[in-house]
């Protein structure tokens, strides 16, 4: 049980830094562009990059999932059969329709932009895309093998790479949005030819029909999914463009784009998380090692999210200007709507396990269709607030429906007790933090003070079993004697 609690930090928390690293220059490099660009031109980097976001998750087909399902759940000694037919199939799928989007850009910058001059940016955005896509199967492998030190590695040179060239682009030549679309789509490319060479040991010639089929059944069911999650994380951007324009769409971009903290975390658990589950589902005491690490999870993201939300102006200054303060409003409805995102990923095992992946994708439809009718409703009268409400709504249906169909495939004894002892806390805390007032070094104090309140409850409240403690206590001792033989030699 300690092992797997252990592999899991240790792979997370490697898979969180190359995530932040990966994607730097939409969340690092906030301050840079807040100062670079205009309100109305950071919403349409947003959209841009929104777009692309959506478009690769449409374009992969749900292939990297489908591949790691197919070499460690079904095993066999065909990997190189396997890996080798998915690259081939989702490279040339990517290339046609890829090739078809920059035929159509036009269009879509008439649909995006209300005109055509959007045509050359959106076709720079879909060739770095295409890169993209290239280096999904190879990462995948990455991930299979637990090559979480190579891919943080191959993450912090794609971090320095890609500021090195936005802040070229950006501020050095002055080319504003385009800049940063060449920064990423360059980065893009040398990394996927990087990435196919180092995995240059798995493409042989063959390709198996039957492999593909297998993958495209635990697979296609995805697309669907995928689309429904393209309406659920991007509706609201796009219906804010179009009752209250860029400059509005630029404030709310800030607050998406630190509320991504939280989506890392999600992230780099579910990048870690299939590699592991898999294998444990045929462990006898799986379900007990699952509810714990559940609880655990919902720990860590309440903890990340309530830190968020109490110092959201303190944040917003830190990474943009006071002209974005108005993102201090909606941000812990942004945070907290992630939660239930990655609830959606973790709780779905007995739907993964047992092939039912067309329920998440009927369930992710529905989300979706009742996130774009809260956000139609709200955003018109509540504006930037009535987007963090309808996101707080649909992700929790999201999430909530899942893990109470799951349930059905694969029953989970979740520990309740505990998850309502530590949510009743974080919405004392917060509730807490609404009494203080004004940005001043004491309300920092006191909301700080707030925040480590916390552990302290838990522990009277008897949240951490003795053995975990005592396993955290022996890691720490051994840490700093670790430390301390180290000093001494």
């Amino acid at each position: 049980m300690s092992s797997v609690f252990k592999k899991l930090f240790q792979q997370s928390f490697a898979y969180a830094v190359g995530t932040v690293l990966n994607r730097a220059t939409n969340i690092i490099l906030v301050p840079l562009y807040v100062r670079s660009l205009s309100k109305p031109e950071y919403g349409m980097l947003e959209i841009l990059l929104l777009t692309s976001t959506l478009t690769m998750i449409v374009l992969q087909l749900g292939m990297g999932s489908a591949l790691m399902r197919s070499v460690l759940y079904k095993g066999g000694d065909n990997r190189q059969e396997i890996s080798s037919t998915a690259h081939y199939f989702l490279s040339l799928f990517s290339l046609g329709a890829i090739s078809l989007l920059m035929f159509f850009s036009p269009q879509l910058s008439e649909i995006i932009f209300d005109s055509r001059e959007g045509t050359a940016m959106l076709r720079v955005l879909f060739l770095g895309d295409l890169f993209l896509v290239g280096a999904t199967i190879p990462m995948s492998l990455m991930r299979i093998d637990q090559k979480v030190k190579l891919f943080v590695k191959i993450a912090a040179a794609n971090f320095v790479l890609g500021v090195g060239l936005t802040f070229l682009f950006l501020v050095g030549l002055d080319m504003k949005i385009m800049g940063v679309l060449w920064a990423n789509t360059i980065t893009a490319g040398l990394f996927a030819v990087f990435y196919l060479y180092i995995n240059r040991g798995e493409w042989q010639t063959k390709f198996s029909l039957a492999e593909l089929r297998d993958m495209l059944v635990f697979g296609l069911p995805l697309v669907p999914s995928a689309m429904g999650d393209l309406v659920l994380q991007a509706s609201d951007r796009y219906i804010i463009k179009y009752y209250h324009g860029f400059e509005q769409l630029g404030a709310y971009s800030v607050g998406m784009r630190l509320s991504m903290v939280v989506s890392l975390a999600v992230n780099a658990f579910q990048m870690a998380w299939p590699a592991l589950f898999f294998p444990m589902v045929k462990n006898p005491d799986s379900n007990r090692q699952f509810a714990r690490i559940f609880t655990y999870y919902v720990f860590v993201m309440l903890g990340l999210i309530l830190s968020i939300s109490l110092f959201s102006h303190e944040i917003i200054l830190l990474f943009a200007t006071r002209n974005y303060l108005e993102a201090a409003q909606f941000l812990p409805l942004l945070c907290f709507s992630f939660l239930f995102y990655g609830m959606y990923y973790y709780t779905s095992i007995g739907l993964q396990v047992e092939k039912k992946t067309w329920i998440s994708a009927l369930i992710l439809l529905i989300a979706a269709g009742l996130n774009v009718l809260l956000n139609l409703l709200l955003i018109p009268n509540w504006g930037l607030m009535g987007a963090g409400i309808a996101k707080v709504i649909s992700f929790a249906f999201l999430g909530l429906v899942i893990a109470w169909i799951s349930q059905r495939y694969y029953a989970i004894a979740y520990e309740y007790a505990q998850l309502i002892k530590l949510g009743v806390l974080v919405v004392l805390a917060f509730t807490a933090s609404l009494m203080i007032q004004g940005i001043t070094m004491q309300a920092f104090l006191m909301r700080l003070l707030i925040v480590l309140m916390i552990p302290v409850l838990l522990l009277l409240l008897r949240f951490f079993p003795p053995g975990d403690l005592l396993r955290i206590r022996n890691l720490w001792r051994g840490r700093v004697q670790g430390g301390g033989d180290a000093a001494g030699h």
